[in-house]
């Protein structure tokens, strides 16, 4: 079943088109991704609206995944330059608890990686001690993580815990500064996957995930596995996804860091990397079977003009 889903090219396979989005979608006769793609249309910003962030199209993630090119709206950077923290947590939901803080920092060409572990919930001030440890270590530091559980777990920690965070008065300002990827990269990079996930993203720009089935849903079930054999392998486990997903994220920060600028961009789309979303975006919705279509009535060219 789900091999034919992916077959048939289906607009569910996009994560983050909602069910009432895909049904409106699906009254006007589009039901694939390949044909949500040609609906593309790029357009000119008014000059008042320039500065501000371009809405999130549906379309021109189809467009990415039918192209298979990244395609970038605007002129991102992705400007970051005090020393980089990659940061990924897990957690056992149903028990509000952190077991485990992985930190990865780059710093002169090289990344260290710390994998802060908790047995027992009663270790969970102790490793939140300790990553704030590792963070006063750090000279100018600045947090990057994928998504918005890493920011609300340290909100939460600091109100959890307020006297081990009291004497930082760094805190504040890494939290304030601190940089969702996932939040860079909405509405500005079009990766041509399915969803903006770490893993898809990180894998089709050519990341090896030790365990390619590893999830978020599973670490959970590996976790209470850990819990009830205390088995060392089952831990290692849990500490490599953890490690990965860290590894994952600077890997993709890396490439976003080449982001070239729209001057380049002639270049690098001849190439087949990369594309620019400009007004004059070649190919964007044009289908090549589409012929010129000349109507018995003047009515019927009306019609045919303004269709798509």
């Amino acid at each position: 079943m789900q091999a034919e889903r992916f077959r048939t090219d289906d607009l569910s396979l996009l994560a983050n088109l909602t069910a009432s989005e895909r049904k409106q979608l699906n009254s006007k006769g589009i039901f694939t991704v390949t044909q949500l793609s040609y609906t593309f249309r790029p357009r000119r910003r008014p000059k008042h609206l320039r500065e501000k962030r371009e809405k999130y199209h549906h379309s021109l993630k189809a467009l990415a995944i039918r192209e298979r090119k990244i395609h970038i709206v605007g002129s991102p950077k992705l400007n970051i330059r005090r020393t980089p923290i990659f940061l990924d947590v897990e957690s056992v939901p149903d028990q509000d608890f952190y077991y485990l803080i992985g930190v990865r920092i780059f710093k002169n060409d090289s990344s260290v990686q710390h994998s802060l572990w908790a047995d027992t919930q009663q270790d969970e001030r102790k490793i939140w001690t300790e990553f704030l440890q590792v963070l006063a270590g750090v000279e100018d530091p600045v947090l990057i993580h994928y998504g918005s559980f890493e920011a609300k777990f340290i909100k939460l920690m600091r109100e959890r815990y307020p006297e081990t965070a009291a004497s930082d008065v760094r805190l504040d300002r890494v939290l304030k500064e601190s940089v969702n990827l996932l939040e860079f990269i909405y509405g500005q990079v079009y990766f041509p996957t399915y969803s903006n996930g770490l893993k898809e993203i990180a894998g089709f720009l050519g990341f090896n995930w030790p365990d390619r089935d590893a999830t978020g849903a599973y670490s959970v079930i590996w976790r209470h596995q850990w819990e009830e054999s205390m088995t060392p392998r089952v831990e290692q486990k849990l500490r490599t996804y953890n490690s990965a997903d860290c590894e994952a994220l600077e890997f993709v920060v890396k490439v976003l860091w080449r982001l070239p600028s729209p001057e380049e961009s002639k270049k690098l789309h001849q190439a087949g990397d990369i594309a620019f979303v400009t007004p004059t975006l070649s190919n964007a919705f044009s289908h090549p079977s589409w012929q010129k279509f000349e109507g018995a009535m003047p009515e019927l060219d009306k019609i045919n003009e303004a269709a798509q």
